[in-house]
């Protein structure tokens, strides 16, 4: 090892701490972003059900399309948010949360009505983001020095999905925490196969099913790990067998409990990935899968370097540490092979992948540097730049991705809040405004004295508007698409704010046009003719 290896090599807790501190200074800002909009497409539905057990006080999600962990962990963290938003003198009542619009179509609310007890159920997302950084530390740290293994972690932290998935009330990143975990705790059952040990394997994997079901195959880890080890015992292997059942029923209780429930939910995935797919991200099981997986994970996830490296270094860990990395492997070339078969394209399912990625890559590199300065030709000065030279070439693709997704964090702009400031300046004047209700604004612009939320159906009809007395629309992408030729000519652009044009369910700073109903209206044929009806 070089002699800069060997300095890193003193100090391991530095190297943990500063991978926690540039995880947490990456993730910190994602807590709060874009609120109080909720852009991920699968966040407000998940938020919306939590907040609803919480505002009822039921356990039973009623609801069995993801399991219920997710649910559970976040249940103290919604109180702690909402006890500190009645601080703040933000709220009285635990009921004054809203947790559905009922006027747009699917009754989702993508706007929170009180973001301080969102930031708190996204803040136990990040906890989880930050664990899989340490855990991606402790499980590189079994087969690497503390260099390389705090590189793997350095990895991880600036990966950009996983930055990006640290804001989200979700389960992505719990899941792919509770099957390190699993590993980590496999690794220490193989090294000292106690029931106890095995037992604790065996509950983590099971955690991990209940944060998604997906994760079905890491209950092989700990059993992997019994008979890998060289002293097992049948207590041990039946604690790796039975407990990923106690562990899966103790973070989905109601599984058990409503059975029928929650074979529909399964029945429902098992039909979403393996027959009907989803949209655009739909495609062929197989190679068609993988391509787009590794177009992915090139362009906006680890990076062409540490994908391509990561590959060598699993295909050549087994070889070199045949009982270490048959163990940490296992589930991610199974889960990964699972999940290509599928004929969901959802890159947040194999965010689970790339802490693997980071460990391969950094376990190849960290032997490629112990091979090379050994070279007895290689000159004192080149050896010591080695390990430096090729974490540079790991690390810069993901770190600018992480860098331009922490910068846009902060400067993308968000056409909603010049409407709610505009609508704050211009209803005190004697106007009836219609405000397009898929627009999703904050609850408070829709109680404005003259504001009216109004489906985009009827907003599409601004005859009918004129006669019910307003004399303004504030319409978005989704009432736009609905309005007709004949109807356009009887509007009159007050003002347009720029955004994006398309009308998606989930909107991201859409294009807001404020029209005006002119007097000028009352003598036109439309008007006269509905008059006369």
């Amino acid at each position: 090892m070089t002699a800069t290896a060997s300095g890193w090599h003193r100090h391991p807790v530095l190297w943990i701490a500063l991978a926690l501190v540039v995880g947490l200074w990456l993730r910190a800002p994602q807590v709060s972003a874009h609120l109080p909009y909720l852009y991920d497409h699968d966040e407000a539905p998940v938020l919306n059900r939590l907040l609803l057990m919480v505002q009822e006080g039921r356990y039973n999600p009623e609801y069995f399309d993801y399991p219920s962990l997710t649910f559970y962990l976040r249940m103290p963290a919604v109180a702690a948010g909402f006890l500190h938003a009645a601080q703040a003198g933000e709220i009285g009542s635990i009921n004054e949360v809203i947790t559905a619009n009922h006027s747009v179509q699917g009754g989702v609310a993508r706007t929170a009505s009180h973001p301080r007890i969102v930031m708190w159920a996204r803040s136990v997302t990040t906890v989880f983001s930050l664990l899989l950084i340490l855990l991606t530390y402790l499980i590189a740290r079994r087969i690497a020095p503390p260099w390389a293994a705090g590189v793997a972690a350095l990895l991880v932290a600036i990966t950009p999905p996983l930055i990006e998935d640290s804001e989200k009330v979700g389960v992505d990143t719990l899941m792919a925490a509770m099957c390190l975990l699993t590993v980590w705790l496999s690794l220490r059952a193989m090294e000292q196969p106690t029931v106890a040990r095995a037992a604790l394997a065996g509950l983590a994997a099971g955690l991990a099913v209940s944060s998604k079901y997906n994760a079905a195959p890491v209950v092989l880890v700990p059993v992997l790990a019994v008979c890998l080890s060289r002293r097992w015992s049948a207590g041990a292997l039946a604690a790796a067998l039975g407990l990923p059942v106690v562990g899966f029923v103790a973070g989905t209780p109601y599984a058990v409990i409503n059975l029928p429930g929650f074979l529909d939910g399964m029945a429902y995935q098992i039909n979403y990935y393996a027959i009907r797919g989803f949209g655009t991200y739909t495609v062929e099981p197989g190679w068609s899968h993988a391509e787009r997986f590794l177009e992915w994970m090139f362009r906006h996830a680890s990076g062409v370097a540490v994908t391509v490296t990561g590959f060598a270094g699993a295909l050549l860990l087994p070889l070199s540490q045949r009982r270490a990395g048959s163990l940490i492997l296992i589930f991610p070339v199974v889960f990964g092979l699972y999940m290509l078969n599928q004929r969901i394209a959802f890159f947040r399912n194999m965010f689970v992948l790339l802490p693997f990625f980071a460990i391969a890559a950094t376990w190849l590199v960290e032997r490629a540097v112990d091979r090379l300065s050994r070279q007895p030709r290689l000159p004192k000065h080149a050896s010591a730049a080695l390990a430096p030279t090729f974490v540079v070439l790991l690390a810069v693709q993901p770190a600018l991705g992480a860098f331009d997704l922490w910068h846009s964090t902060r400067t993308r702009p968000e056409s909603r809040r010049l409407v709610s400031a505009w609508l704050a300046e211009n209803t005190a004047q004697d106007a009836e405004t219609a405000v397009a209700a898929d627009l999703q604004l904050p609850w408070p612009d829709y109680v404005l004295p003259g504001v009216t939320s109004s489906r985009s159906d009827q907003l599409a009809d601004p005859v009918g508007l004129f006669l019910n007395g307003f004399d303004r629309i504030v319409a978005g992408p989704f009432t736009e698409r609905r309005l007709s030729e004949m109807a356009r000519p009887l509007l009159q652009v007050h003002e347009v704010f720029p955004g994006v044009a398309e009308a998606w369910e989930t909107l991201r700073n859409p294009r807001v046009t404020i029209y005006d109903l002119p007097s000028t209206l009352a003598p036109a044929a439309d008007v006269r003719t509905r008059v006369e009806q």
